[in-house]
């Protein structure tokens, strides 16, 4: 997969600054605009998956004193033809000395010009799910012009930026990237002395912690607030902690500045057992693999603890300042490992979800299986070709991997076609039972000419509860009342994942009518009425 960038001063040092999985090319200097808009540029050839169009405010604004309007037309046109396409931008940020000097204010200057042109930018992200924005002013407000801008290799071959700025670059915007293409981890787990608080409170009692409002315990408040945040973003929480119970639970329950209550973490492993068998617990409990895992734990052995044991988990390094840790858990854990451009109702609602499940699992452990079922009075929901749908349908494609038919994730693009084509249908479910609603779980591709299921997911969440086969079940009635064929077909490529789905094909209604030597199997049931 290729990555084009685009901008209006000279980017070719970026090329080296990306990791090597991004096959990097860097077009034209200064042709940005004919690359947007001629369909015969590289920016529409069709390896060309992401674009970066990055202009450099100074430049922009000496070039359009009257409002980058080319620009923004050029762009929102490139992406209602390519939206197949990510394509990432930056907001315009004019910081060049100029004579105002401090009548710059109150008169006329860059100041609405940068205005208007990032209000349309950020109606573009509005308008487009394949566009993501690089807010280009948080990179100024941490290194300053001085720090980020060389002015002789600006006059010399027009290389804008230092080092120190396309190495940022090109972090934000793989980060960026990974964001618009769901690649995120989806818990963090965190001991709990000398992490969420200062000190061991086992020693010096709840009192005796480094945990305040302000002076140095208001590090830890805003560590504690910030991992809040991403639990407002969809991401699960867990304590990981050797500890006594009794102690712990009272400075969640007691302690005054206590951000974080025990009812924000979705599992807690308070005890003296080792580390990594504490974490393969929290895996199995939650059904979610090690790899969607981090592990957040001041003292280095735990660390290489489970590293060596669970490799599979992301260990980041702990900052070695306390001082620095609100903006070290932003850079070296927010960015890398959750980063999120837009939020769905159900990743507002994940942590409730859980507990919701928890909830049902218990339950299901005081009565047999079906009697459990019957009991959740459970109500599935059907959305066909809804528009208003295709993010969180892309999201579930690319989050869904056990109960996956074929493995593959789709894009927000992809699906809006599929709902446009009268040969396709996309089905959505939705889910609901006494204790709560779980949004959108379930996602299908059903092809009604060729009378088959090209897609088929379901999140793990609502397993074993006879929603698949409700789900399949409506599937089949579906193409059986508007399609053209006498059978109907569902092919499985097998992951390293997804073998739940090949599962309840073999003992469902569908027989398997061929295996290939790669391990695809193909289904076949007869078209019933």
């Amino acid at each position: 997969m290729r990555l084009l960038v685009l901008s209006n001063v000279n980017m070719a040092p970026l090329q080296d600054e990306f990791c090597p999985e991004h096959s990097v090319a860097i077009g034209v200097f200064d042709n940005y605009l004919l690359d947007l808009i001629d369909s015969g540029s590289q920016a529409y050839q069709e390896e060309v998956q992401w674009v970066i169009c990055h202009l450099d405010g100074d430049a922009a604004y000496c070039r359009f004193p009257d409002g980058p309007r080319d620009y923004l037309h050029a762009l929102r046109q490139f992406l209602s033809r390519r939206p197949e396409t990510i394509v990432m931008a930056n907001t315009l940020f004019v910081c060049e000395p100029d004579a105002w000097s401090y009548s710059g204010l109150i008169s006329e200057s860059h100041r609405d010009w940068e205005f208007a042109a990032n209000h349309e930018l950020t109606n573009m992200v509005r308008d487009f799910q394949n566009f993501g924005l690089l807010d280009t002013r948080m990179l100024y407000q941490d290194y300053g012009r001085q720090g980020l801008h060389n002015s002789t290799y600006w006059y010399l071959g027009g290389i804008r930026y230092t080092n120190r700025m396309f190495s940022e670059l090109a972090k934000h915007y793989q980060t960026l990237l990974a964001a618009l293409r769901y690649r995120s981890k989806k818990v963090l787990v965190v001991d709990l002395d000398h992490t969420l608080w200062g000190g061991v409170v086992g020693e010096v009692g709840i009192d005796g912690i480094e945990l305040a409002a302000s002076g140095r315990g208001a590090i830890y408040r805003d560590l504690q607030r910030l991992i809040k945040q991403l639990r407002e973003c969809g991401v699960l929480l867990a304590v990981n902690s050797k500890n006594n119970e009794k102690d712990a639970m009272e400075v969640f329950d007691k302690h005054p500045s206590m951000i974080l209550k025990a009812n924000d973490f979705v599992c807690l492993r308070i005890n003296w057992q080792n580390k990594a068998e504490n974490m393969q617990e929290i895996a199995r409990e939650l059904g979610l693999g090690l790899d969607s895992m981090v592990f957040l734990d001041d003292d280095p052995r735990e660390r290489e603890l489970v590293c060596e044991l669970l490799p599979e988990v992301a260990v980041p390094a702990f900052s070695a300042r306390k001082e620095d840790y609100p903006s070290w858990f932003v850079e070296q854990v927010v960015l890398p490992y959750f980063p999120r451009f837009r939020l769905t109702a159900e990743d507002r609602d994940k942590t409730p979800s859980y507990f919701r499940n928890r909830s049902r699992a218990e339950q299901s452990n005081v009565m047999d299986l079906q009697t459990f079922i019957d009991g959740l009075r459970i109500e599935l929901s059907y959305h066909v070709d809804d528009l208003k749908l295709a993010e969180r349908a892309s999201q579930l494609t690319q989050k869904t991997n056990q109960f996956n038919l074929t493995g593959r994730s789709h894009s927000v693009a992809e699906i809006r076609d599929w709902m446009a084509n009268d040969e396709f249908s996309v089905v959505l479910l939705g889910y609901q039972d006494r204790f709560g609603a779980e949004g959108i779980v379930g996602f299908s591709l059903l092809n009604r000419k060729g009378m088959s299921i090209d897609s088929l997911m379901l999140s793990c969440r609502v397993l074993g509860r006879g929603v698949e086969q409700r789900f399949v079940s409506e599937l089949q009635a579906m193409l059986v009342k508007s399609g053209e064929g006498s059978t109907i077909q569902a092919v499985y490529i097998p992951t390293k994942k997804n073998l739940p789905v090949a599962a309840f094909f073999d003992r469902s209604d569908f027989w398997l009518n061929q295996q290939d030597a790669d391990g695809r199997r193909f289904y076949v049931i007869q078209r019933l009425g």
